[in-house]
Order: structure tokens, then sequence, then C-alpha cells
């Protein structure tokens, strides 16, 4: 309790502007995760509630300008998840918070001129979303996520001058969104 506690300290905190303290509150979250998933190894909570207070903790990280620490904290959950993901592979949540961490680090890759990494890191959540999309075309949500590693990937092809990557990336996103849309 008093590991989500400190979370929800974190957001409260975060959402009213106090950086600051958010950044300690998330630490104190972190730090309480990382005892429990140490203490508990084969608690699947406790490894996800860690990869999510890292995944939190590198988000504000980022906001603060602090962008070496926030990659190092979403590559930290990233290799959590993808432990989630190895020994629980049906579990869709774990999938796609998998993605959606190696989205954010593609990102914040991005801002710090890793453009390399980025798209390594862009292509894994891309290929973690076609993977959900194809078993699971139902879903909406991981529809949406797909045309965002698109948009994601057009924008880097972009920015790096491989224009017709970046057309092929961008024509692939709306395809999926005017999907969308229909449905």
């Amino acid at each position: 309790r008093l590991a989500a506690a400190a979370d929800d300290l974190g957001f409260l905190t975060r959402e009213i502007g106090d950086k600051q303290d958010a950044l300690i509150a998330y630490e104190d979250a972190k730090t309480i995760w990382e005892r429990l998933a140490r203490e508990h190894p084969s608690t699947i909570e406790f490894q996800n509630e860690l990869a999510a207070s890292q995944r939190d903790l590198g988000s504000l990280l980022g906001e603060t300008g602090k962008r070496q620490e926030a990659i190092q904290a979403n590559q930290q959950a990233v290799r959590i998840l993808e432990n989630l993901v190895k020994d629980n592979p049906t579990e869709t949540e774990f999938q796609c918070d998998l993605a959606g961490t190696q989205n954010n680090l593609g990102g914040l890759l991005t801002e710090t001129g890793q453009p390399e990494a980025a798209l390594a890191a862009y292509e894994a959540a891309r290929k973690i979303r076609q993977k959900l999309v194809r078993e699971n075309p139902e879903v909406a949500e991981f529809q949406f996520a797909l045309a965002q590693s698109y948009n994601n990937l057009g924008t880097l092809f972009s920015e790096i001058g491989l224009s017709d990557d970046a057309r092929r990336s961008y024509l692939e996103a709306k395809r999926i969104q005017k999907k969308l849309a229909r449905e």
C-alpha cells in the first residue's frame, strides 16, 4: 500500500505542478517497488508496478529536462516488461505497456539526437502493436496505437531525410485512421 500511495502522491503532485515533490514521490515509490520485486521475484504485480513506476519517473524526468535519466528509467522499464511479456505471452496488458514504453523511449532518444536508437525503439513498438492488431483485430485501441507508431516512424524518417520511408509510414498511419473512422 505504501508504494501505491507514493505513486498516487507523485501523480497528484505532478498534476498540481509541483514537479520536484512529484520526483521525490516517484523515487520513493520506485524504491519500494524495487524492494518488493526483489523480495518477491515471482509476484508479477510487483514487477509490473516497478515497470510502471520506472515509466512514470522517466516521463517526469523528461518533462524536467533530465533526458538522460529519463532514458535510463525507460530502459529499465523496458527490461522488466520484456521479461513480463516473455513469461506471460498472452497478457496483452504487458505487451501494450512494453510498446508504449518503447514509444516513449523513442521520443526521448529522438530529442537527444540519437536517431538510430530512436528508430530501433519505435520499430520495437510498431512490431508489438502490429502483433496485437493481428491477434486482436476487433480492439480499436490497438489499431490506434499502431497508427501512432507509424506516425512516429514517419516523423523520425522525415527528420533524418528518408522522405520515401516517411511517406510510406504516414500513409499506413492514415490508412489505419481512416479504417477506424469508418468503424
